[in-house]
């Protein structure tokens, strides 16, 4: 059996949260698909030991009358219509038009060990956490570059974990100047100070990068390369990731094409966030790294 939407929406973060109140405020049958049990996505995900922002808590409320098909897995499409997979098989959603939503994933390099168990993204480690993972007392070190390292830790830190370190692998001149650029988000600038308030007692070292994990069955220790050598340091877990890249997984099946010359491309749409296929749009950091509040507006 085929369900049929005026506007569907893949991902249940800020992005997607907003495209659907905004298509449901004019009276259109509006559905949204996650893979995760609850919406917020990344940013806004369901933590156990906290209540959800206030801006959260908002912009799930005003989806209230928009389907949610939470814990749904895109597998498949064929003309305007996807196949979704969930714990009660499969779906078939058909669609008017379809907004992509699908954020970024954690941009993640490789080196010695970094398959053994208790070696995670850090963000991913960080969503384990939020949903209840043990990690009370256990020693972990934060490793990579760019700020989700910083918030990877502030979580894991109020969860419990004795965070031994974090190792940003950028310069401490590269950092400076990226830090001196903020004063252009003064909100930016807010969570930063706290952040590194609440994280004051653990050893932040910059150009500092993990160069190999060791363990047998699972993770034992790590080799740290700093300006000052190479430091072995033992710890149970180790959370690492290099920034994030857009989620483009399901735009390229859908044929949509990608924003030439970058890296790491988003995909390409116009001012009215349009893609290349016709009825499919695109928000948020699916189109590129922008942060919240460009992912809400977009």
């Amino acid at each position: 059996m085929t369900e049929r939407y005026d506007v569907l929406v893949v991902g249940a973060g800020p992005a997607g949260l907003a495209a659907a109140q905004a298509a449901a405020s004019h009276g259109r049958r509006v559905g949204v698909i996650d893979a995760q049990a609850r919406p917020g996505g990344q940013v806004w995900r369901h933590d156990i030991a906290k209540p959800p922002a206030r801006a959260a808590q908002a912009a799930i409320a005003a989806i209230e009358h928009v389907k949610l098909l939470a814990g749904h897995t895109v597998i498949a499409s064929e003309g305007h219509t996807l196949r979704t997979e969930s714990a009660h098989g499969a779906h078939d959603l058909a669609y008017g038009a379809l907004i992509l939503a699908t954020g970024a994933r954690e941009l993640l390099l490789p080196f010695p060990g970094w398959t053994l168990p208790g070696v995670t993204g850090a963000g991913g480690l960080q969503a384990l956490v939020k949903q209840g993972w043990p990690i009370a007392g256990k020693r972990v070190v934060v490793a990579g570059s760019g700020p989700l390292l910083l918030a990877a830790a502030d979580s894991l830190r109020a969860h419990g974990a004795q965070v031994l370190g974090i190792h940003e692998q950028a310069s401490a001149r590269a950092m400076a100047a990226f830090t001196a650029q903020l004063w252009r988000w003064p909100e930016r600038v807010v969570q930063a100070l706290g952040l590194r308030a609440r994280l004051a007692s653990v050893p932040y070292r910059f150009g500092s990068h993990v160069r190999a994990a060791f363990g047998n069955d699972t993770l034992e220790a790590v080799e740290i390369v700093g300006p000052h050598g190479v430091q072995r340091v033992a710890c149970d877990h180790l959370a690492v990731g290099y920034g994030l890249v857009p989620d483009t997984g399901l735009a390229r099946l859908l044929g949509c094409a990608l924003q030439d010359g970058a890296v790491h491309p988003g995909v390409r749409v116009d001012p009215l966030g349009r893609t290349s296929v016709a009825n499919v749009f695109a928000a948020g950091e699916a189109c590129g790294i922008g942060g919240l509040a460009v992912a809400r507006i977009e």
